[in-house]
């Protein structure tokens, strides 16, 4: 209550003069506080819709998402379903590409992280991996996301792939 805080302020200070330069300086900061307080209430409440805006964009897209670490370590990753997916998750969760990928995929991708890693820019490639039909065919965009985590996300792109060849014909 603000009567006993005066009590309180008073009983610390009985010379008016300094009682109220004190209450002044107190007021202020008090102040100054709830603006802070208040502006960083602003600023979260920004901060969850724009991650609530990512999360909806990241949901729509048809593409495979990855979060690596920069030794290429699988650290999450996002799939529409998880039969898009090369092998299983708990095949791959905590594990680095270079270990899980076939050699020469494994290759082009550690490539492309150092690559992101030393440019600290959007880097693509596209690489041939087995499936059931025959080779499907992917486009990675690999892109820092801070100092020390990239996100990957992997497009197939096989049909357009033949289709291009296709016209070639």
């Amino acid at each position: 209550d603000e009567s006993d805080y005066l009590d309180a302020l008073r009983d610390c200070c009985p010379d008016a003069a300094a009682f109220a330069k004190l209450k002044k300086i107190l007021d202020e900061l008090v102040a100054r506080q709830t603006h802070d307080i208040a502006q960083r209430k602003q600023v979260e409440a920004q901060l969850r819709q724009t991650t609530s805006n990512l999360q909806a964009i990241f949901e729509a897209f048809p593409d495979l998402q990855f979060r690596l670490d920069p030794d290429g370590t699988v650290l999450d990753y996002h799939a529409g379903s998880t039969t898009e997916l090369y092998i299983p998750p708990e095949q791959f969760l905590g594990k680095k590409l270079q270990d899980i990928l076939p050699e020469r995929v494994a290759a082009q991708v550690k490539a492309a992280v150092t690559q992101v890693m030393k440019t600290k820019s959007l880097v693509s490639v596209e690489y041939a991996l087995p499936g059931p039909k025959g080779d499907l065919i992917f486009e990675a965009r690999l892109l820092p996301v801070s100092d020390d985590r990239i996100i990957a996300i992997v497009r197939d792109v096989t049909e357009r792939k033949r289709a291009e060849a296709a016209l070639r014909l």
